[in-house]
């Protein structure tokens, strides 16, 4: 089916019917069973939805674009008071789009944006621009991000992420683009973790992040929150004049605004940091670890299973992955991340020294590089650590 256009149509009420339908119900006819869809898509093109409305569906989906989807638009709609997704992207899917609409109450995660091939780095080109995105993971927090990303080569463009106590993106794919968005008021619920997630795959790198306004994100709790996470060996991601206005929390794994764990090859250019405590966080592992990182099941099954990260075409996008293994052996003063051009208004003074792992004040810990970062009105650690957790602290008592 295709070139078709559905205006100004309401969609209320669904329910489920449980795991199993009737079994002479195909699942493209069935609204809020099996799948669980109020509108179920397989190998549609050039539809839109404009102006369209779902409310209180129950654990339904409110649209799935399933399998070989193309060129489909949903237009100025409203998405309110949903168990599951408002949209999802599915894997076979190309230059779908998401614009121009309100998202909000959704009980899990809010959007859900797929397609693209992982293996060959072939775009799916699959996109949510200009819409609103407030209030999700009502219902099941962990894990649910207001847009979770996978595949390759999708946007994230101009949107508000608001008002939510867990994670604005989580991406598990390569070549991402997230640029010239808000998300304010985020992730005080959020222990170890931040706004924006990404990390445990070496092979999914490329992506970058542009031009983003990040404010009030994060939370006072244990091991420390931030707004940008590159966790578990993250490697080879761009952040570029980002403004980061009281984000971040230090606790006890020395967390900054933007963090690394284990991980090198980021980096960070051009971006402003107002009011941070620690603007570059970061827990760098020794080279045993590292090693262990390296050769682990599971990161052997996502370098030469999930993709082959160490031959064409990953080599010639990455060319650092063709030497991977024998840099496995690298001395671990080489497995650094560069922050580059930066700003910094607010925050403890600059430590002369970073010693990996150090969790001293300063505004920078573990394995950040810095060139020419300028940093005005600085305040003492102590007064920086405080204020931070009084502002999230109240953040969190008002949900």
């Amino acid at each position: 089916a295709g070139n078709m256009r559905f205006e100004n149509i309401s969609f209320r009420h669904g329910s489920t019917l449980g795991k199993k339908g009737p079994a002479d119900v195909p699942d493209s006819l069935m609204l809020g069973a099996v799948a669980r869809g109020m509108i179920l898509a397989d190998g549609v093109r050039n539809v839109v939805f404009d102006g369209c409305r779902w409310e209180q569906t129950g654990g339904a989906y409110g649209i799935w674009f399933r399998e070989g989807c193309m060129s489909n638009a949903v237009v100025n709609c409203t998405f309110r008071n949903l168990g599951r997704e408002a949209v999802v992207i599915g894997d076979d899917c190309r230059d779908c789009s998401i614009v121009g609409c309100m998202i909000e109450n959704i009980g899990t995660v809010a959007a859900r944006i797929a397609g693209g091939d992982r293996r060959t780095l072939v775009g799916g080109h699959n996109s949510i621009e200009g819409s609103t995105l407030r209030s999700w993971g009502g219902d099941i927090m962990t894990s649910s991000a207001g847009v979770y990303l996978e595949g390759v080569g999708n946007v994230v463009r101009g949107c508000v992420f608001a008002d939510s106590p867990t994670l604005a993106i989580w991406n598990k794919g390569n070549q991402m683009l997230v640029e010239r968005n808000v998300f304010t008021n985020l992730s005080s619920a959020v222990d170890d973790g931040g706004a924006y997630y990404q990390g445990r795959n070496p092979s999914a790198r490329g992506n970058e992040m542009r031009g983003n306004l990040w404010v009030d994100i994060g939370s006072a709790m244990g091991q420390g929150t931030c707004a940008v996470y590159f966790d578990d060996g993250d490697c080879g991601s761009l952040v570029v004049d980002d403004v980061f206005v009281r984000c971040g929390f230090p606790g006890r794994a020395g967390f900054g605004t933007i963090m690394s764990h284990g991980g090198y090859g980021n980096y960070v250019r051009g971006c402003r940091f107002v009011d941070c405590v620690r603007p570059f966080g970061s827990a760098p592992w020794d080279d045993e670890r590292w090693r262990q990182f390296v050769y682990s099941r599971q990161t052997q099954d996502s370098m030469t299973n999930e993709v082959m990260a160490t031959k064409r075409p990953y080599v010639l996008a990455y060319p650092e992955l063709y030497r991977w293994y024998e840099e496995a052996s690298l001395d671990g003063s080489k497995r650094t991340n560069e922050a580059i051009d930066c700003t910094v208004e607010g925050s403890p003074t600059v430590r002369t020294t970073v010693v990996p792992g150090e969790r001293k004040p300063g505004i920078l810990c573990g394995n950040w590089v810095t060139n020419n970062v300028q940093v005005t009105r600085p305040v003492a650690w102590t007064d920086a650590v405080k204020a931070a957790e009084r502002r999230m602290n109240a953040r969190r008592a008002a949900y």
